[in-house]
């Protein structure tokens, strides 16, 4: 694949505060990326916390030809057919903060929740 590239945004809600600025950070990472042209779109979804509509929207997501998809996932186990699917076709799937149980993905970027209240107990 070649840029510019679309990618996707699949979200499984956004509701609370950290959501939409965790969405106002990744919009205002791909305006950048827009002036660079290494980005055209960003397609932005919101399953409202109802898994089988996130996989829906990935699933249209994967039918549009997206490049990428940035996923929170509203179920570890739910999203595994799409994600294999997306991976087939040679789409990155970028597994974000709720993880999946497949290997099938890209990258995953999560917190070490263990390691942060450690850190957190020795700043107090």
């Amino acid at each position: 694949r070649k840029a510019p590239y679309t990618i996707g945004w699949a979200n499984i809600y956004s509701v609370p505060t950290w959501m939409k600025q965790t969405q106002g950070t990744i919009e205002a990472e791909v305006e950048a990326l827009k002036k660079q042209g290494l980005v055209d779109k960003l397609v932005v979804t919101d399953a409202q916390g109802d898994a089988n509509v996130q996989i829906q929207q990935i699933q249209s997501m994967i039918d549009s030809n997206v490049d990428a998809i940035i996923l929170i996932a509203g179920s570890s186990t739910a999203p595994a057919r799409v994600i294999a699917d997306a991976c087939a076709k040679g789409i990155a799937i970028i597994n974000f903060d709720s993880l999946v149980d497949t290997d099938q993905v890209t990258a995953k970027v999560n917190t070490d929740s263990s390691q942060w209240g450690d850190q957190a107990a020795k700043f107090l």
